[in-house]
């Protein structure tokens, strides 16, 4: 076989696989934003919101660097849909751990600002910078939840099928840069530390959950497909400890007490 045959079907190959990422991608942090919208503040309490700012950064550094350079489409569509993903999961935990003030809103126009001066007036040497503190970024944004996890002792909210998506992606996107982008060294450095750091999180979770929580790892790695357990109980506790409940039982006692039933079996 001819060798530029071989380089034809290695490229179409590795946009194919690129497309398919960008398609993964659209459910890589669906089971976080789902598990917030249905566990609300007791998600939000397993998150960090600097994880999410952090992460929403380094995508859209990638995408401005990417478009900067011409790349295909192919090679940076997961990190598109990724950045819309991100910021829909920030304004959730921020929103559920009470933090949308003044303070958020002035840090969310800054950040669209700056993001919007990048990508149309910035020379290519600072658009290329920003594309190497993404790389920085990438692997700092889970720090945060590592240690949260580590302080709590427990496998936390950040979802292992997020963490196990990731790693497959980054493995992907390492073959797709070498065949596509000309093996460019800030992007193999970007995908390269964001597979070492979303394969070690997934271990924490698996480790955490398993050995420290005592629980399966089938219970853990499907933790986002079912309702939480523990969020029942806790549902069925706050029911139970109301007033409303605790003046009603006393006043059903005080009924069945004085009741003339009760009255004639005490006088027999």
């Amino acid at each position: 076989v001819h060798p530029m045959v071989l380089f034809v079907d290695s490229t179409v190959f590795a946009q194919i696989l690129g497309y398919l990422v960008g398609l993964g991608s659209t459910l890589l942090y669906t089971p976080i934003a789902i598990r917030l919208l249905r566990q609300k503040q007791k998600a939000a309490e397993g998150l960090v919101l600097s994880t999410w700012w952090l992460k929403l950064s380094s995508y859209t550094a990638s995408d401005i660097y990417y478009i900067n350079q011409g790349y295909n489409l192919s090679t940076y569509i997961e990190a598109v849909i990724l950045a819309l993903e991100a910021s829909v999961v920030l304004c959730l935990v921020a929103y559920y751990q009470r933090l949308v003030n003044a303070g958020f809103k002035c840090q969310v126009t800054i950040f669209l600002a700056v993001s919007i001066l990048l990508l149309l007036a910035a020379p290519i040497q600072l658009v290329a910078l920003g594309q190497g503190i993404s790389a920085v970024l990438n692997t700092g944004a889970l720090i945060p939840q590592f240690i949260l996890n580590q302080r709590r002792q427990k496998a936390g909210d950040y979802s292992p099928i997020t963490a196990g998506l990731a790693t497959v992606g980054c493995l992907v996107r390492l073959f797709t840069t070498v065949q596509l982008n000309n093996a460019d060294g800030l992007l193999i450095a970007t995908f390269g530390s964001a597979l070492l750091v979303n394969a070690s999180l997934l271990t924490q979770i698996c480790y955490l959950g398993t050995q420290i929580e005592g629980r399966t790892l089938w219970d853990v790695l499907t933790a986002d497909c079912r309702r939480s357990t523990e969020t029942e109980f806790d549902e069925v506790d706050d029911s139970e400890t109301t007033p409303y409940h605790k003046e009603e039982d006393i006043a059903l006692v005080g009924i069945q007490e004085n009741s003339p039933l009760t009255v004639r079996r005490q006088n027999e």
